[in-house]
């Protein structure tokens, strides 16, 4: 007959298993990140701000800007999209998403406030995401916004987003998923062997 403990940590061994599938699953999965245009930032640095105002994200990827208070809007810079985009520019406030699928870097700023240093920056990774990076970061900026641009690509290196895509990191990564999906196929087969165990521990 299975114990109170022991059947109490079966328990919590098929909810780990439960859970770990769902996380395993979106290592892949296209994202949407949410970007918030602000009066003032959250922990109140600074005015007429993007939230967060640098990222990095996967080609195919959509960004989502928020229009969490009035007066805003999120339009992409000129020159400061990899060749080919024609970038975008949303209305006033109203929510604007783009989903980005050339990897590169992308410039954008708040049409009525760029020069209060209200701009920001995403990162596309993917091969040939390089190739306009010091283009995009020699932009011509005004006011407060360059002051705001060079603590962007300050925080954006020492925070490692200006790495350069590796395929063969993209490949380790895949790898591993591959192989912790087996693993967990593997606990899901002893699993039902355990929950066999405890039906007959039940009816003994």
């Amino acid at each position: 007959m299975i114990t109170f403990p022991r059947r109490a940590a079966l328990i919590a061994g098929a909810a780990a298993l439960l859970a770990a599938p769902l996380f395993i699953g979106s290592a892949n999965a296209e994202t949407t990140h949410e970007i918030q245009m602000l009066n003032k930032h959250p922990d109140g640095k600074g005015n007429m701000v993007f939230y967060p105002n640098v990222i990095r994200i996967d080609a195919g990827d959509t960004v989502k800007f928020l229009p969490e208070d009035p007066g805003h809007n999120s339009a992409s810079t000129r020159g400061g999209s990899p060749k080919g985009e024609k970038g975008w520019k949303g209305r006033i406030n109203k929510e604007v998403e783009v989903t980005l699928t050339t990897p590169g870097f992308y410039a954008y700023n708040c049409t009525p406030h760029k020069p209060s240093g209200m701009v920001g920056l995403v990162i596309v990774a993917g091969p040939g995401m390089m190739d306009n990076m010091e283009a995009v970061k020699g932009l011509r900026q005004v006011g407060k916004g360059k002051q705001v641009w060079a603590a962007i690509w300050e925080q954006a290196e020492a925070d490692g987003l200006l790495a350069e895509y590796s395929p063969e990191a993209e490949e380790t990564a895949e790898a591993a998923v591959d192989e912790t999906g087996e693993m967990m196929e593997q606990a899901a087969e002893k699993l039902d062997e355990a929950t066999s165990m405890m039906e007959k521990g039940d009816a003994s």
